[in-house]
């Protein structure tokens, strides 16, 4: 995902190559051009979702409410892409389905209408009207792709590998309840033995993948935020941040009463009336890689806090082993947003969740102007696209990106000093516990 010097498209900042936006009304094969009055384009697409959704914003002078009539399920189709990159000679193409409509004002003069259409994948729609009632037997990458593919024949899905094992029989589930339930039960052989694998839709399709393995990958890009904004070429200005937001931290309490840092498993046997425990700690029981680090430190409580969480389940048997997987798969989920933040830049359609970015962030000056460390450690670094808001109109585009991962670039201290405190002369120390 490089931009591309030699293309001259690419005139400024933001820009963007809208081709068109269509809608059919329903039953309807002829389209309508309403590029003409669409204000506004959002798309959200998130690690988290089984949908693509988002809305036109539309000033409507002609009506169409009536004229189409829109009256919900009709079909939009937008084109566009981000010019002067590299790979932008596919045009993203999204087929989408009206299913709500909002904020309807009329101007003063009565002359133009204004509203917003709401959409969301097509996919959607046919889970919503489905319901599965049969068994499957054998891998559960199997049976998942199996199940996408008698409720979703036209569209795709990339599965991860894994070898695990399940007979399930289905009791009238939606397809998307019935996937997001066997993948919480898929041990990932990317990395080996990890309950990580995430049901997710973007731009591109479906895709059934391990958290782990998308952050063994590469980074897409190299974002860079800058304090002080000096003259920049367009290159420079395409790869760097424009705002940061830091407002969801990380929240301790939720993360402990969820059981992110630790939890307890009794698996109970009715017949015998006996019960067997199994603990997790994610200080612990998680192997990190070189130059990852816990966001816990070892000393503290949270490290045991076993009892905050406690799932009860039925006695194993071959085909539900809960010990082998819920405890993992549970701190896991929680772990992944442990440092999170959202950054703002220039439109890029290539950009997918599940995809890795490295950050370049200036670290604050302090009165300390020794300090050799330049880059800010907590917001610097490799990190998963967790989710993208693409924001578009006639003449701009951008990407509100939101990115995560469950680790920390350098280890917690065991003391920490704050000096240049006015109120203070002397040196305040923190120490965890």
């Amino acid at each position: 995902m490089i931009l591309d010097k030699t293309k001259t498209n690419y005139s400024k900042i933001n820009d963007i190559d809208l081709k068109s936006i269509t809608i059919y009304a329903q039953n309807s094969k002829t389209p309508i051009d309403i590029k003409s009055v669409v204000t506004q384009f959002q798309v959200f697409e998130n690690l988290f979702s089984d949908s693509v959704s988002g809305y036109l914003q539309i000033a409507d002078a002609n009506n169409l409410l009536s004229n189409i009539p829109i009256v919900g399920r009709e079909k939009i189709i937008v084109r566009f892409r981000t010019p002067g990159l590299e790979d932008s000679a596919d045009l993203i193409e999204l087929k989408l389905v009206c299913y709500k409509l909002s904020k309807v004002n009329i101007s003063d003069n009565g002359k133009v209408m204004s509203y917003s259409l709401h959409f969301m994948s097509e996919e959607h729609f046919v889970n919503e009207t489905t319901r599965l009632q049969r068994s499957y037997k054998g891998k559960i990458t199997t049976t998942i792709n199996r199940i996408f593919n008698e409720v979703f024949p036209e569209s795709s899905l990339t599965i991860g590998s894994s070898d695990s094992k399940l007979d399930f029989v289905c009791p009238r589930w939606k397809a998307f309840s019935a996937i997001r339930w066997l993948a919480n039960r898929c041990i990932s052989n990317e990395p080996k033995g990890m309950p990580d694998m995430l049901f997710y839709a973007d731009l591109d399709g479906y895709h059934l993948r391990s958290y782990e393995n998308m952050m063994n990958q590469p980074p897409v890009a190299i974002y860079t935020y800058y304090l002080e904004r000096t003259q920049q070429s367009l290159e420079q200005q395409f790869y760097s941040i424009d705002q940061i937001d830091t407002t969801e931290g990380l929240d301790a309490i939720h993360s402990m009463k969820t059981g992110t840092y630790a939890s307890r498993l009794c698996v109970h046997d009715i017949t015998s009336k006996s019960y067997t425990e199994y603990s997790f700690s994610h200080k612990k029981d998680v192997p990190l890689k070189d130059n990852e680090f816990s966001p816990i430190s070892s000393s503290d409580f949270l490290n045991t806090s076993y009892e905050e969480k406690v799932f009860f389940k039925p006695e194993r048997d071959d085909n539900n082993s809960y010990d082998d997987w819920i405890l993992k798969r549970n701190s896991h989920l929680g772990s992944m947003e442990f440092e999170r933040l959202g950054i703002v830049v220039a439109g890029n359609h290539t950009l997918r969740p599940g995809q890795t970015v490295e950050l370049n962030v200036a670290k604050i000056r302090t009165s300390d102007e020794s300090d050799p460390n330049k880059l800010d450690e907590r917001m610097s670094g490799k990190f998963i696209i967790a989710g993208i808001n693409h924001i578009i109109n006639t003449e701009q585009y951008i990407c509100k990106v939101k990115l995560i991962r469950n680790h920390r670039t350098a280890p917690l201290p065991d003391t920490v000093t704050v000096s240049g405190i006015d109120e203070d002369p002397e040196s305040l120390e923190f120490r965890y516990f």
